[in-house]
């Protein structure tokens, strides 16, 4: 996949901690160069120096560039995932 650039409006996005829509071309997640470390643009971390930043469509993307999920990200997802499955119903 082509790099994405990080525009403006990507990069108020993620100094505003605004999740960004799935749609095709979008950035999903931002990586710091840095730390190697990817987070969601919703993602409480501190916020990273724009020259060090990098942006990937997906989580599968920015672990294939050798990066790590922060663990702030982490314990969103799990919680997300842990919140929309719901238990067996009993018959």
């Amino acid at each position: 996949m082509a790099a994405l650039e990080l525009t403006d409006a990507f990069w108020a996005a993620l100094i505003a901690r605004t999740a960004l829509s799935e749609q095709a071309g979008q950035p999903g997640f931002y990586g710091v160069r840095t730390t190697k470390v990817f987070c969601d643009f919703g993602c409480p971390s501190p916020r990273p120096r724009r020259e060090n930043v990098r942006l990937f469509a997906s989580a599968a993307e920015a672990e294939a560039a050798g990066f790590r999920r922060c663990k702030r990200c982490a314990k969103r997802a799990e919680k997300a995932v842990s919140h929309s499955a719901t238990p067996d119903q009993a018959m």
